[in-house]
């Protein structure tokens, strides 16, 4: 799917889109090539290599996940090199986890904080990116931040199967 010329869904996870934490001087990212090949692998009892990032996305699911949650997420997304810095501070602030959200966000709108209440954080990410492109443009780069974030979102909600 195309959206504005660009490809909506980019591979978040492959080796190309893996980005040094550019946060944590004399920090690496090294990705491992698998050691063995599936030749190998096939007949030793093993039924597949696991990847880092499955034990991380286990038990996540974009569409039912809360603000605690995606605290936790997006620094374990920033750490593996999937989000940079600015990426990760726009996903990973969530104000209802501010000890003074009822006293000041929550007086304004009316609510109270729920950090443990689940939530549609794709539906979330989509509305911002909508609410960005109409008033900086798709070039901005908040918008371009806004549309990595929902394409990590919507590849953790749909990973391709690499067991094959």
């Amino acid at each position: 799917m195309k959206i504005g010329g660009e490809n909506f869904y980019p591979t978040a996870f492959n080796k190309s889109a893996l980005r040094q934490p550019d946060h944590i001087p004399g920090r690496k990212l090294v990705v491992v090539e698998d050691p063995l090949p599936m030749e190998a692998i096939k007949g030793s009892g093993l039924n597949a290599i696991e990847h880092p990032l499955e034990k991380i996305l286990e038990n996540i699911n974009s569409r039912n996940i809360s603000p605690r949650e995606v605290a936790k997420l997006g620094y374990d997304l920033y750490i593996a090199g999937i989000l940079k810095w600015d990426e990760y501070s726009d996903f990973s602030f969530q104000a209802e986890l501010h000890p003074e959200f009822d006293k000041t966000i929550g007086a304004l709108t009316g609510e109270k904080a729920r950090p443990d209440a689940k939530r549609d954080f794709i539906k979330i990410w989509e509305d911002k990116y909508g609410f960005t492109v109409r008033h900086a443009g798709s070039n901005s780069e908040v918008a371009k931040r806004a549309l990595h974030i929902l394409s990590v979102l919507r590849r953790i909600e749909n990973p391709i199967d690499t067991s094959a």
